[in-house]
């Protein structure tokens, strides 16, 4: 197994910057990263 992906393993992931999506019709602000290493990719909901 890779150095990197054992990292991502245990949970030592290389998040790129915080992307940030606002619909204007909505109230809410949605926000997108990912992990460079393995493509693991999180996104939230927050509001106005």
């Amino acid at each position: 197994m890779n150095i990197k992906l054992l990292l991502c393993k245990f949970g030592f992931h290389n998040w790129s910057k915080v992307q940030s999506i606002h619909n204007f019709s909505s109230n809410v602000i949605d926000y997108k990263k990912f992990c460079r290493r393995c493509g693991i990719q999180k996104t939230w909901t927050e509001p106005i």
